[in-house]
């Protein structure tokens, strides 16, 4: 781990007084990792924990489309167990049933799809250095991202 450390200091140009000489705004947000965010964090605790969270949240964005391309996997498998369940049994005309899978499965997917992809949105990683950048220009976080943070992510652990 020490020697990944190492590395990443060396590569992004970090001198041994922990001040950054490369600078992050010839790169785009989007190809900025977690880490590169922390390094722009230059050991702010209330910085930390805003990457911890923007993170975090956009993690919980990434299950939660996951779990909508997954109920377009499940959906049609519960259907035809349902319709087949029923026409073996010989009970009425199965696609009542079949229709209400149908129907709450894509209800999942457009949900779960839709929020998660509204989270990605809204914690994106431009944003993110858009409000690093302002706090190093002399402007305090909004109080609007502030609340939202978390206890655990002021937890040292989940820096890495």
């Amino acid at each position: 781990m020490r020697n990944i450390m190492l590395a990443f200091f060396l590569l992004t140009g970090t001198c041994a007084d922990g001040q950054t000489v490369v600078s992050y705004e010839n790169k785009k947000a989007t190809s900025l990792k977690k880490l590169d965010f922390i390094a722009l964090s230059e050991k702010n605790d209330s910085l930390i924990a805003l990457v911890n969270l923007f993170f975090r949240k956009r993690n919980d964005a990434n299950k939660a489309i996951w779990i909508g391309a997954g109920s377009l996997v499940i959906t049609p498998l519960i259907g035809a167990t349902t319709a087949i369940g029923a026409g073996l049994s010989g009970k009425d005309d199965p696609s009542e049933k079949t229709q209400a899978i149908v129907v709450a499965g894509v209800v999942v997917f457009y949900l779960a799809s839709g929020i998660g992809v509204y989270y990605r949105i809204k914690y994106s990683r431009k944003t993110l250095l858009r409000l690093i950048q302002d706090f190093h220009s002399g402007k305090p976080l909004p109080n609007s991202w502030v609340v939202r943070l978390k206890e655990k992510d002021f937890a040292r652990t989940n820096t890495l």
